[in-house]
């Protein structure tokens, strides 16, 4: 625990300062420009840090999938008491490290997308129920929880989607993940203190009885 805490000092925290979505004039693709910028430490005594900016910009099709996305078909059971459709607006609009919702209205642009709660995407076909209204809603990008999920074909009431491997569209505000230099620490210390608690496990016994007996004020001594 104690090596977990001191590499751990070592991250990275994003913060989204813009995102917004530019569709091709054919309607077939889309391009998301993210804008954010990476507040790091990179060594445990916090001497290195620093932060940068950093635009991207990534343009999905809506009819060829990306060779290293994975795929998966969704089949939609009209209902017409099905849940209606909602819609993420987590991810909407970005001031200042926060963040601003738009309402419940599907806005593209704003990338306020449609969002599903399926179960984990662990099958490659997936059946939900919903309105008959909601189903126009399948043509364009959306969400399955916070993946972003790409339709390129339809068959009838199944949808074929790809996830792809670049996702601009739900990475999240602030949010401590590690970086290279807390994974190579770890995997330098972890062995080590591994072997060290092993070692010393009988002292580290004593020591935690004695702990409990002193709290509870009960003399080891007859």
């Amino acid at each position: 625990m104690r090596v977990d805490d001191f590499c751990e000092r070592c991250y990275e925290d994003t913060y989204i300062l813009e995102r917004r979505c530019e569709w091709s004039q054919d309607g077939e693709s889309f391009t998301v420009h993210c804008r954010k910028r990476i507040d790091f430490c990179r060594d445990p005594f916090k001497i290195n840090t620093g932060s940068e900016e950093i635009a991207m910009s990534h343009t999905y099709s809506l009819t060829t999938p990306e060779p290293n996305a994975k795929f998966y078909r969704l089949k939609f059971v009209p209902d017409i008491n099905g849940r209606r459709i909602g819609v993420s607006g987590a991810f909407v609009d970005i001031k200042d490290g926060w963040t601003h919702s738009y309402g419940k209205e599907v806005d593209y642009d704003r990338l306020a997308l449609p969002r599903i709660l399926p179960g984990p995407l662990d099958s490659s076909q997936v059946t939900i129920h919903v309105h008959p209204d909601d189903l126009q809603l399948f043509q364009k990008p959306f969400l399955v929880h916070s993946i972003l999920a790409i339709p390129y074909k339809m068959e009838g009431n199944l949808c074929h989607f790809y996830v792809p491997k670049e996702n601009l569209v739900s990475e999240r505000n602030g949010w401590h993940r590690p970086n290279a230099p807390q994974k190579t620490l770890k995997l330098l210390l972890k062995p080590p203190a591994a072997i060290l608690d092993i070692i010393t496990s009988p002292v580290q016994f004593c020591i935690a009885i004695l702990d409990i007996l002193t709290g509870a004020n009960i003399s080891p001594y007859p």
